[in-house]
Formats: C-alpha cells, structure tokens, sequence
C-alpha cells in the first residue's frame, strides 16, 4: 500500500525549482509530435511534473523542520510557475504543503499539481532531541489511508501514550490501533506482542487531511523496560497498512523477571574403559539455567532405574556439583564416575537446580567392558618370604609363587600404583625400597632407584597417575619423593621444609594435588601441596592429631583426611576447602586403642580403622559429615591390628594384624554388615601392611 520514496539529503528547493522549470521546457517542446502521441506523453509529463512539485513542496517543509523543530503548518502554497507564487488562480506549478505534529515525527503532506494531474505524497520526518533529523519515511499517497507511528509520551514506570497518525484520504471505515511488546520484532506486523490497543480499535472519521490518534496504557508496564510498537490502520474489508517501529524505555529501575527452574538433558557418556585398570566413565549432561545461578551434577547406579531422582544411587560429585552460571543457552558439563564394576550396565541422569526448583534430564545407559586384569592383594609381613601376593577367584585367595627377588628383610609399606602395573614394598635393610612391574600373575624386581631412602621403609604411595612414589622413612629427611619415567624411578629434591622425625604412613590425594605424612612426633601430621615436581609444606590444620601418627588415608573424592594416631580420639578425621584442613567433630563412639591404620571406602561411605587392641577393628558409616559406629564384625581379628584396606569396589575389606594366626582377616560386605571369609590357604606370617589391587572386583 506504500511507494517509498527515500532521498538521501535535502536538495536546495531553488535546485528543484529549476530541475521543474526545465520539465515545463521539454513539455513545451514536445508540441511537435503527432496530435494522440502528444495527449499521451502530455499527459505523463503532467503527471512526472505535479510529483516533482509535490517533492518540491515536501523538501521546503523539511528545510524549515530542520531549522526550526517546533514548526507546523496547517496549509501553505508555493506557486512555481507564477512569480507571485500564490497558486491562487494559476494551478499549473504548485505545491500545497501542510505540516502536523508537535512531536517526532512531523508529518508532512504535499500536493503538487500541474493543470489537471495532481500527486500527494507525505513525509515522517523523525527527529533528535537537538532538532536533527535523524530519518525520514517517503510514501506516495493515493486512494488508500496512510498510517504513522508517533513518539510516545507521557512515560513512567508503568505508563504510557502510544502516538499515531492517519490520513484516511477520503475513505471510510478507517479503524487504527498499535501494538507492543518488550521485545524487537521483525517488522510492525498485526501479530507481535501486546494488541490491538485498544481493542476495539479507534474509527476515523473520512478526511483528506492527517490527525493524530493516542492511547494510554495505564499500567502494567515493567519498570526500566524498552518497549517497541508500532501504529496499525485497516479499511474495507481486510486492508492494513502498517506504521514504522518505534521505541520507549519506561522509568525506573528494571525488575528481574521471576526465575524459572534449569533444564536438564542427558547425553550420552564417553571414556568407559579401565585404561587406568579402574572401571570408570565420564557422565555427560546439558543444562539451561534459564537466566538463574544453577548447579548441575549427575546420579548413577547399576540397579534398574527409569525415572531420574535425586536419591537414587550415587550422585557425583557427592556433594556441590558443575557451576553453570546464569545464561539462557544450553551448557554442556561432565563428571567423572571412577570405581565402576566390570561389565555392568549403569543407570545416570543429569541433574540441574536453581532457586527456583530442580530439573530431571532421563535416563540413560552405557555398560562397562569386561574386566582383563586379574584382582587381588598383597600383604607384607617381618618374616620371609616379607611380602605375599595373592589373586582372587570368588571368594578365595590364593597365594601365587613369590617374586625371583625378595625384599631384604621385615616389610611395612606396601601399595599397587593405579594400574596394578607397579608393586612397591617399603622394608628394613638397604635398598629399604623394592618395586616390581607386574605383567599377568608375575612379579618381576626393577633396578633399584640411583637414590636410596637411605634408612628404613614405613609407609610408601603411589600418586593416582603413577607419575610419583613417596617413601616415609626412619631417619632424616624421613620423605623420600621419585618421579617415575618409564620403569626409572628418579629421586627428586626433597622439601623445603625439613622433618624431624619418622615417616610412619604416606598417602596422596586422589587428583596428586596433596601428599599426607603421620609422624612421631608433632605435628604428627604434615601436608604438602605438589606444583610440578615441587611439594611445598601447608599451613598446620588448626587441630591437630594429639599424639604418634601411625596411619593416613584420603577419601576418593579428596573431601576428607583421616589420621590414625596414639592417645584419644585416636582417629582425627578432617574435611578440606582450598589448602585449608578443618577437624570434624569426634564421632560419638570413638575407638579404643591406638589406630595404626585407617581407609576410606571407595564410595566414601565406609571408614575402617586397624586397631592396637580388641576389637581391632573399627568401622563407621558416614552421613554428610557425620561418621556413626556400625556394629562389630560377628568375627575379630584375633590379634593387634596393623593395616587395613577396602578392595577397590568396597566389597571386600582385610585386616592386617601381628603374632597371631591367620595373620589377615578378609571380610565380605553386604549392605552395612561384614562377614568374615575363609582364611587363605596359605598365611603371610605376621602382618604389617596389606593393599588391594585397584581392579573392580569381578570373577577372573
């Protein structure tokens, strides 16, 4: 319904003046064509010239705007072919202009006529708040209504007046309207938004001339919001024809919208192998936090789930989980389920949660390859053969030929790195350190490290990356750290910050970011930050073991820190955030003697303590940060315990103890309650470490 005329800069109105003079010239030289050839071409040169004046007349009115933005005019004439420029009697160059609006946009409205042709064309010139014109809109108009967005007023913080403009051109039946929204649209369409406004529409009444029309919106508008509208006219039957978007910013400052919970997707996991030889996968999730602050994490377990919840198995991380922020897009995050069985299908779900409820992606699957390592353990004893190495098959160990090259003397210390490739023996008498690599069921002795402990072995660990092995020793420096290459073992540059006493038990955190020492003498305990090959000492927990330390342990997900030592509690149990370590409260039932050794299930849910006297072994269950005594085993170990350990998927646990058969104490869990096996054929002598290999425990 429009023919849009867009000028770039105003032409001098004498420029045009001319440029129209000239028209009249070639008209006039027209006369020598034959008589209908020049009632054709006359009448299409008086039709080109009444739109030149109409342009003509348009451009006066937007040089006197630009000097002036208050300036309007009900009807002025500019007559172009008369010297008097009245137009009063001669019609055959003239421009009748007339300018409406008080704010932006001026609507100017120009006819130009020559003799019988006329044209009408109207301009909205929208203007800055310095006068500037800043956009003008050019239509042709003719038989149809042409509608105008207008600046809105009256703005606040709630409230305002939609501006418009129509020129019904004559006809009737002109109905007018706006619409709204809080957001930019393509184009002024009758669908976006808010509308019609008013509802019914506002009726114009037929006239050749421009008006204005308004409405109020009351209330209802969000405080320093930017709005966009625009001016709808329709006449006849279905015909609109639409005005220009148009903005206003309301007052006041912008109310967040109401939040709305996350969205939760489940995708598909990856990296499900054992090329740690620890069955693990990464969980993969989306989550949209929909404009809110969201955390997200996942659940799995490897009983049949069909619905996600946030109480079904086991939820990683146990506690916090993925930062998402506070975007409006979909956000892809991932978690790292280590200490998965072999061969198993597992149920996950991702999960999602803001301040304004928690979201459910579905379940899904992935199941675990089956298991090509055999499973079992090692145990040390102060009697030859010093270590005993046994495989798994169901529930019986059994002792396999011992390694072409045995420790020198009593052993301690024991511990697999993570891929059961490396097996490490901490002993008395030089080299105080043997290590063996592991291929199958045999254990073949390295060449010992160029740098030696230098006095007896305690305590000895593995990093999770099997990069480094810290040895606890007898005698100054007390720590010995190497840094593995291959099957080399190279002593790196002790701490500086010395020891002052023996290293009893070793431990690393599980990302190798913390190294954990139990000493004899205080702090009885001491942790080192590891950056590259450096290990700096921290800060002293503000609570410390009060006597002897004798065991360490990590907890899987690096939360906790737990401390075997002489002299109640006897067990110190810390969590950490950063580099600080902050004691938990004591459990209500604390052991009875002297822990020499302490580990965390692998699902951090069990903590099991070797004790010095009966019952020699302590296990508690622990909830959020609380860890309650369960009930003893319905079988004890039957001597002073020295070492314990949880088998890698937590189904087993054994006890080391001294001086009295079977030596070591082999439990098979069931929920909360701990049935002691049949001994090994064949026993160790008296025990004094005992580590599992890091396979998930299946049958071989």
């Amino acid at each position: 319904m429009r023919n849009n005329l867009s000028r770039d800069g105003e032409i001098s109105i004498i420029l045009i003046l001319g440029l129209t003079a000239a028209i009249v010239v070639v008209g006039v030289g027209a006369l020598s064509f034959s008589s209908n050839e020049s009632l054709i071409s006359g009448s299409f040169g008086k039709s080109s010239r009444a739109m030149a004046y109409a342009e003509a007349g348009a451009r006066d009115a937007l040089a006197r705007i630009s000097r002036n933005r208050d300036y309007t005019a009900g009807v002025y004439t500019i007559d172009i072919s008369s010297p008097t420029g009245s137009c009063a009697t001669v019609l055959d160059g003239c421009a009748s202009v007339r300018v409406d609006g008080t704010t932006s946009p001026k609507i100017i409205t120009s006819i130009g006529t020559a003799g019988t042709a006329t044209r009408k064309i109207q301009v909205d010139a929208s203007y800055d708040s310095n006068g500037v014109i800043t956009n003008k809109t050019w239509m042709e108009v003719r038989e149809s209504p042409t509608v105008s967005t207008g600046s809105a007023t009256g703005i606040g913080d709630a409230s305002a007046t939609l501006n418009g403009w129509t020129n019904t051109n004559s006809n009737s039946g002109v109905l007018v309207w706006f619409r709204y929204a809080s957001f930019l649209p393509a184009n002024c369409n009758d669908a976006f938004g808010t509308g019609p406004v008013p509802s019914a529409g506002i009726s114009k009444s037929a006239s050749a001339d421009p008006s204005s029309f308004s409405h109020a919106i009351a209330s209802g508008l969000s405080a320093g919001t930017k709005y966009y509208y625009c001016a709808i006219a329709s006449y006849g039957s279905s015909e609109k024809i639409y005005g220009q978007l148009f903005s206003f910013t309301t007052t006041g400052a912008s109310v967040p919208p109401p939040a709305i919970p996350p969205t939760a997707v489940t995708v598909s996991a990856t990296d499900i192998n054992d090329t740690t030889s620890v069955f693990h996968a990464t969980l993969n999730g989306l989550a949209n936090p929909n404009g809110t602050s969201t955390t997200a994490w996942f659940r799995y377990s490897a009983l049949l789930t069909l619905v996600c919840s946030d109480s079904f198995g086991t939820r990683v991380p146990l506690s916090g989980g993925t930062d998402i922020g506070s975007g409006v897009a979909p956000i892809a995050y991932s978690q790292f389920a280590n200490s998965l069985e072999a061969n198993t299908t597992y149920y996950y779900c991702a999960i999602a949660s803001n301040s304004a409820g928690t979201s459910f992606g579905s379940i899904l699957t992935f199941t675990t390859p089956a298991n090509t390592f055999p499973s079992g353990m090692a145990v040390t004893s102060d009697s030859p053969p010093f270590i005993t190495i046994y495989k798994r098959s169901g529930d019986t160990f059994t002792k396999l030929a011992d390694p072409a090259t045995l420790p020198t003397y009593a052993a301690y210390g024991v511990d697999f790195s993570t891929n059961d490739d490396y097996l490490a023996v901490a002993h008395s008498n030089e080299p105080y350190i043997t290590i063996y690599k592991r291929s199958g069921d045999t254990f073949t002795k390295l060449a010992d490290p160029a740098v030696l402990p230098g006095s007896d072995g305690y305590g000895v660990a593995f990093s999770s990356n099997a990069t480094y092995l810290a040895v606890g020793h007898y005698s100054s420096p007390y720590i010995t750290i190497y840094k593995r290459s291959g099957d080399t073992f190279t002593k790196l540059a002790n701490p500086a910050t010395p020891l002052s006493s023996r290293v009893r038990a070793v431990a690393f955190s599980s990302n190798a970011t913390y190294l954990a020492l139990a000493s004899d003498s205080p702090p009885y305990l001491t942790i080192y930050e590891r950056s590259g090959d450096t290990f700096t000492k921290l800060a002293d927990p503000a609570v410390l073991p009060p006597n002897n330390g004798y065991g360490v342990a990590f907890s899987s997900d690096d939360t906790y820190l737990s401390v075997g030592h002489s002299v109640s509690p006897f067990i110190t149990i810390y969590t950490h955030s950063g580099n600080t370590f902050t004691k938990l409260a004591d459990p209500t039932i604390l052991p009875l003697s002297t822990v020499r050794g302490t580990v965390f299930s692998s699902n951090v849910t069990y903590l099991a303590l070797a004790n010095h006297s009966s019952p020699f072994i302590t296990i508690y269950k622990r909830s959020e940060d609380t860890f309650t005594k369960l009930a003893d085993p319905a079988v004890l170990p039957p001597n002073n315990a020295t070492a314990v350990d949880f088998s890698v998927n937590d189904l087993y646990l054994v006890i080391a103890n001294i001086i009295r058969s079977p030596d070591i104490t082999i439990y098979k869990r069931s929920g909360d309650t701990f049935t002691k096996l049949a001994d090994p054929a064949i026993l160790p002598g008296s025990a004094f470490g005992v580590k599992f290999t890091n396979q998930p425990e299946i049958e071989p």
